[in-house]
């Protein structure tokens, strides 16, 4: 029998288990056994694909060098070491040394240096979900939890003086720059480690990690950058691609209106909405690249899509006054454009760890562990010289009229 029936199997008796718990009323089982059941699923993803090789939701096991696979049976073999010293197990010397401890502010001397191998993985495993770590400069900070960075302003458009030889020189006045501190903050998920994944070879444990950091990872980063990239912009009403391209022309500075690091970024509602705009001879403005046909561009510059999970559009329902029977719904969408890169940048220690939780869990033949990333996301740079956030909105009128 395959593994993976074995472990569906698991998972129904544990859905019975959480039925059961609710129906007696023990919400605190009930909760625990969530989340062992939302682990589990994954866990089955995980050993379906390495089964049938079969491409679900993510990247199948990459074939691995000899010292990759020396490093991935290391990685697993370290997370083994984890769950036995969380059950109160004494630990060979050997493994002893699998488990480094870190010096991260806040986690109490208690969590433990990720293996290289699953960070690299993780790393990998981002590209595979739509990741705005394109949209941003990315600083290693190398262990810095707090510090601080200068840039040089955009606004800087001074150049240099005509003068004849004897003649005084006007001072060109100080450099404009921008002192950006950053403070790293702790972000974590719950990763159960179950009886389940002592199953797995240390190859796949490790690889079942990786997968599961790497997409909480991706949802964390997104929310912090899109929220860094909006934050003092003054949206820019986008009626139609006029207005776009206008703005475009206009506003932001030609050096980052182009180049590979210009480009338009939107959820897929703006994608749809745009995807309808056309030129007087009726041709549609956002046309595939000849080179890449999964690339869309757009007066020049690629259109970035992200899901509307991740980008979100703002949704408003107001009934029609005085009473007709019909509400108009309003959606605002946002767009970026210009050179994002240039304006906000991610700070990230350039590890993850792993360190026990205080959830519940510990007396039901499983281990909780958290998984640690310790990250922060700063605008650099809120010029509209450098890059613009802009909206379009659309109103739709429902119901019948009275």
């Amino acid at each position: 029998m395959k593994k993976s029936i074995e472990m569906k199997q698991t998972l129904t008796d544990k859905l019975e288990d959480r039925r059961n718990a609710l129906m007696k009323g023990d919400t605190e089982t009930a909760n625990a056994l969530k989340t062992e059941i939302d682990n589990l699923k994954l866990a089955i993803q995980v050993q379906e694909e390495l089964e049938a090789g079969e491409k679900i939701g993510a990247p199948a096991v990459p074939t691995l060098s000899a010292e990759d696979k020396k490093s991935a049976k290391v990685a697993g073999q370290t997370i083994r070491a984890y769950m036995k010293m969380r059950s109160r197990k004494a630990l060979t010397e050997a493994e002893n040394a699998l488990l480094v401890p870190s010096e991260t502010p806040g986690t109490n001397g208690e969590s433990y240096i990720m293996p290289q191998y699953i960070v690299t993985r993780i790393q990998e495993l981002k590209r595979s979900y739509r990741s705005a770590r394109e949209l941003v400069t990315v600083q290693n900070t190398n262990g810095c939890f707090t510090g601080s960075i200068t840039y040089e302003a955009a606004e800087n458009t001074a150049g240099l003086i005509n003068f004849d030889d004897g003649d005084e020189l006007t001072d060109l006045g100080d450099p404009s720059f921008t002192t950006v501190k950053f403070s790293l903050s702790l972000w974590g998920g719950i990763l159960t480690l179950s009886n389940v994944l002592l199953r797995f070879t240390d190859n796949d444990l490790a690889e079942y990690v990786a997968r599961y950091m790497a997409k909480k990872s991706v949802i964390t980063e997104n929310k912090l950058i899109f929220a860094a990239l909006e934050k003092s912009k003054t949206a820019v009403a986008i009626t139609g691609p006029d207005d776009l391209k206008k703005s475009l022309i206009v506003t932001i500075d030609p050096a980052n209106s182009s180049g590979p690091d210009a480009c338009i970024v939107t959820n897929q509602d703006g994608f749809a909405e745009m995807a309808t705009w056309k030129d007087e001879q009726g041709r549609y403005l956002m046309q595939p690249d000849i080179t890449q046909p999964e690339v869309y561009r757009l007066f020049g510059l690629e259109v970035k899509m992200y899901p509307n999970a991740s980008m979100p559009s703002k949704v408003q329902s107001q009934e029609n006054t005085p009473s007709t029977g019909q509400t108009t719904t309003t959606t605002t969408i946002p767009v970026l454009y210009g050179n994002t890169r240039k304006g906000t940048t991610l700070f990230e220690s350039g590890s993850y760890e792993m360190a026990a939780s205080t959830h519940a869990g510990f007396t039901k033949n499983q281990t909780l562990m958290r998984i640690i990333q310790a990250l922060d996301v700063q605008q650099t740079d809120a010029s509209d010289k450098v890059y613009c956030y802009g909206t379009i909105t659309k109103s739709e009128v429902t119901g019948e009229a009275s």
